[in-house]
């Protein structure tokens, strides 16, 4: 039998060599994130576009939806915040509830992060502890406040893996009549990953002062916000599945034809 005759007969190796790299694409990679952001503010009801109390957006400086608190703050008094993720959908959910009780009524916005339907369930969240925190920034006349107390991370569905935990449940930043802005944060970053589905929920009691009056606080002058992270595995995408699909017909293809030739 000639040389020639001997190459015939062996399999190919590059059917295989092209399912290996199909499957290579299809194989989540670790470089997958995105990010989101919250602010909550004193703002000012009923003033137009920019007098917004709750956002939610890509980061928390520039919220992408907006709404405003209905009624308008009430100075001193709490107010329950929930911050959701869910996973299924892609939504940050925001909501500000009237009172201190999740049972009262509440404004909520509503942001699909960008990029966030390419990340699987199990990516590692970071809340970084300089992103994380209330101001209460100079400008108006009588002195303000703000606290973010209660600060507490919980599940929509299964339990979380909490890696680094809440290091300060209670954040609260003042400042006097005329007196220079005071900003506090987190002390550690918040590390965790999302429950079975992937979603997570951040809750906590917010009291603003000095939000009465025309000389009141607004817009800025009192606010609470955050920015959170997440890095792991992406979801594959169709067309991907689709290749590595096609690559292993082909291969299954070529593989009859060889057996056949011996």
């Amino acid at each position: 039998m000639s040389e020639n005759s001997n190459l015939r007969g062996r399999p190919s190796s590059i059917p295989a060599l092209v399912f290996i790299a199909l499957f290579a694409l299809a194989i989540p990679g670790y470089g997958a994130q995105f990010q989101l952001g919250v602010q909550i503010r004193a703002g000012f009801s009923g003033a137009g576009a920019g007098a917004w109390e709750v956002g939610a957006g890509d980061t928390s400086g520039t919220p992408s939806a907006t709404v405003d608190a209905t009624p308008y703050w009430a100075n001193n008094t709490d107010r329950r915040v929930e911050i959701e993720y869910q996973r299924a959908t892609n939504t940050l959910v925001v909501r500000l509830y009237q009172d201190a009780t999740n049972t009262s009524a509440f404004n909520q916005a509503n942001f699909n992060p960008t990029g966030g339907s390419q990340v699987a369930a199990g990516a590692t969240w970071t809340l970084p502890a300089a992103s994380f925190f209330v101001t209460a920034a100079s400008g108006p006349n009588p002195p303000t406040s703000i606290t973010l107390s209660n600060l507490a991370l919980t599940s929509l569905s299964g339990a979380l893996n909490i890696l680094q935990p809440i290091q300060q449940t209670t954040l609260s930043a003042s400042r006097a009549a005329n007196g220079a802005t005071s900003t506090v944060t987190e002390t550690q970053d918040i590390v965790f990953q999302g429950d079975a589905t992937g979603s997570w929920r951040l809750t906590g009691i917010l009291n603003l002062t000095g939000i009465a009056g025309a000389a009141g606080a607004s817009g800025n002058e009192l606010s609470f916000g955050f920015a959170g992270t997440a890095v792991g595995a992406a979801v594959p995408e169709a067309s991907t599945l689709l290749l590595i699909g096609m690559g292993m017909v082909a291969l299954g293809l070529c593989h009859r034809r060889t057996n056949s030739k011996r």
